[in-house]
């Protein structure tokens, strides 16, 4: 997922404060430069880049499960073991 073109509002109800919480890292570490956009994410300590990755996968997690949910995607994300 590429969630620079994502806003917290895009996101169900139930994950919405999860993604607000990596979004609004991604925007403190932005940089836009003329043709491109660098994310800066040495300027975290090492306790806030910790905690990034574990709101990432827990958004993550959390929009799996919301797709496994719908029925068109309940195979893809929860496939029969062969």
């Amino acid at each position: 997922m590429i969630l620079g073109r994502w806003r917290a509002d895009d996101f169900p109800k139930h994950i919405r404060e999860r993604a607000r919480k990596v979004l609004t890292v991604r925007c403190a570490v932005r940089q836009d430069y003329l043709h491109d956009t660098v994310f800066h994410f040495e300027r975290l300590t090492p306790k806030q880049r910790r905690a990034l990755i574990d709101d990432i996968v827990s958004l993550y997690e959390a929009c799996l499960l919301d797709l496994g949910k719908a029925g068109q995607y309940y195979s893809i994300v929860y496939p029969k073991d062969r």
